[in-house]
């Protein structure tokens, strides 16, 4: 594990905020089933080439992170889209929220609003939406996708397909 996420720190350091280290994740789980042996657990096991699919369903799909040690303090969530070349993949993220929960109050950090047409890499794919400060460590991290049974411009049934998500917070300045 620890050579998987040394790696996706190497090909996506220039992407993280400076200052910035993973948050360990306890759990990852899902609305929906999966598709075939895709779980959850996919999304967080440092590796780019195992990814998260939901089961095609009626939408509203999400997907929850639980941080692990009681919570942190969360600065941003980056996450990886299923890299595939082909022209639907990359437009699955399109409108993904992403939301902290405290023990007590929760705050939506933001919306992927659009999606990198470009699609030669993972890199390409990779999204960093930045928290707001809370006043609470937040517990755990939800990813939002309420479009309700989407079939996008290629006329694919829009499911969640995720490779990996990483949850980052600052390191204080000694």
């Amino acid at each position: 594990m620890f050579a998987t996420t040394a790696l996706l720190l190497i090909l996506f350091g220039p992407l993280l905020a400076k200052g910035s280290v993973q948050i360990p994740i306890s759990k990852a789980t899902a609305k929906a089933g999966y598709w075939q042996q895709n779980g959850p657990e996919l999304a967080i096991d440092g590796n780019l080439t195992t990814y998260y699919h939901s089961s095609s369903g009626p939408g509203g799909e999400w997907m929850k992170f639980e941080l692990a040690d009681g919570g942190a303090k969360v600065d941003s969530v980056v996450i990886v889209s299923r890299w595939e070349k082909t022209s639907f993949e990359f437009e699955r993220l399109n409108g993904t929220q992403v939301v902290l929960v405290g023990t007590t109050t929760s705050t939506t950090c933001g919306t992927i609003e659009s999606v990198n047409p470009d699609h030669d890499s993972a890199e390409d794919q990779t999204y960093t939406v930045p928290c707001p400060a809370t006043n609470e460590p937040t517990v755990a991290v939800f990813l939002i996708d309420d479009v309700v049974h989407r079939i996008d411009q290629s006329g694919n049934s829009h499911v969640m397909n995720i490779a990996e998500v990483m949850i980052m917070a600052s390191v204080p300045n000694p």
